[in-house]
């Protein structure tokens, strides 16, 4: 995503990158609830000045595991769900990647968030999958904050 001028335009408008964080191996997933998920990223604190941003979650696959009825992904603030980014049903071992982005508007302060998963089941391990990128390996899982 380019700088998009107006509203404040240059270096510190709309589609300016306020953080990246990255994960480059894979998250078996433990965690079977919204309240206590398995942590998948834990970003650094990231300065955010009162303004809506768009958080951006990418991961090459996660794996269902063989008896998830349900994946949930969720954008985390101490603890607190700020909004939830996936939910996929699937059956026996099923794979697929995810990319999805949401519009939120923190406070105007520094603060540190986390992407989490859970799984009711974690029978046949659940996982997120993610690499070193490059050639032969899977990408990194990524979450990335940009001024809407």
């Amino acid at each position: 995503m380019g700088i998009v001028s107006g509203g404040g335009g240059g270096a510190s408008g709309a589609g300016t990158e306020i953080g990246y964080d990255q994960i480059t191996a894979i998250v078996n997933i433990v965690g079977t609830s919204e309240g206590a998920p398995t942590t998948v990223i834990t970003c650094a604190a990231h300065v955010f000045d009162g303004q809506p941003v768009i958080a951006t979650f990418y991961c090459i696959a996660i794996i269902m595991g063989t008896s998830a009825p349900t994946f949930n992904i969720n954008l985390y603030e101490t603890g607190a769900v700020v909004q939830r980014l996936a939910y996929a049903q699937g059956g026996s071992a099923l794979g697929m990647p995810i990319l999805v982005a949401t519009r939120f508007t923190p406070t105007a302060a520094s603060h540190t968030y986390t992407i989490g998963a859970w799984v009711p089941n974690t029978t046949g391990a659940p996982s997120l999958s993610a690499g070193a990128g490059g050639a032969g390996n899977n990408p990194p899982a990524y979450v990335r904050f940009t001024k809407a």
